[in-house]
């Protein structure tokens, strides 16, 4: 998994605690699994360093963005966690499919 800050300073939502949040795109899956072929792979959320919290992660920018200001967050230790999750709910959405 690589992840990139692909957050413009000066555009970067401000955290509680006066700092600059940054926006980062996850490229890759937390698990390896064969019937996950053909769905999104990127995720995006956004985190700030300083407080270690982090929206949870989404496939799409304006998502997380919105995900981050009403407040659904996870500390960043969990976002692994989290992103295995969503992997495990695609899998269970393509088997009803």
């Amino acid at each position: 998994m690589i992840q990139h800050d692909i957050s413009l300073r000066q555009t970067a939502p401000l955290c509680k605690c006066g700092e600059r949040c940054r926006v980062i795109e996850s490229r890759g899956r937390s698990i390896t699994d064969p019937r996950l072929l053909g769905t999104p792979s990127s995720t995006y959320h956004v985190e700030c360093m300083e407080c270690g919290i982090a929206s949870v992660p989404q496939h799409s920018v304006g998502v997380a963005l919105h995900a981050w200001k009403t407040g659904n967050t996870v500390d960043t230790a969990k976002l692994p966690m989290v992103r295995g999750a969503i992997d495990m709910a695609q899998i269970k959405l393509r088997a009803v499919a």
